[in-house]
């Protein structure tokens, strides 16, 4: 039971990314090494390979887990920032 909360979150999370992407415009062939270089400036190296099979659904595991969460806070506070700067 555990395992079908896991994808289920993963799933939702995704999703909240490429919803981000999207609203951000970067959901751009090409992005993802960028993407990876900018979750890297905090020490953690993220693998482009890595991020991009998270981001496909590819692999479900922890570790794709937490860079889809990663991701999802940095492109949230991006998002927030392109909002509040627009007003």
């Amino acid at each position: 039971m555990e395992k079908t909360t896991h994808l289920t979150e993963a799933d939702s999370v995704r999703k909240e990314c490429k919803k981000l992407l999207v609203d951000l415009d970067l959901d751009k062939p090409g992005i993802v090494p960028a993407l990876a270089r900018e979750l890297s400036s905090n020490g953690d190296i993220v693998n482009p390979k890595s991020l991009n099979m998270a981001l496909t659904g590819y692999r479900n595991g922890k570790r794709s887990l937490e860079l889809l969460l990663h991701l999802r806070r940095t492109l949230a506070a991006k998002y927030s920032k392109q909002v509040s700067g627009s007003y």
